[in-house]
């Protein structure tokens, strides 16, 4: 679920609305990934974000 948060992130940080529609979309895809994944293995992934510090 990693990937899904940084995207959501970035697309707070996004000034520009095309691309922070684009970067919602994108994390919107990663989440629907991580959901079908866990039906397949029977886990949750989790999320890391340890290596992700934001500044704000």
């Amino acid at each position: 679920m990693t990937e899904h948060r940084i995207y959501r992130r970035l697309a707070r940080r996004q000034k520009s609305p095309e691309n922070r529609r684009i970067l919602e979309q994108i994390a919107g895809d990663e989440k629907r990934h991580n959901e079908q994944w866990n039906l397949y293995t029977d886990e949750d992934a989790g999320h890391n974000l340890g290596f992700f510090k934001s500044k704000r």
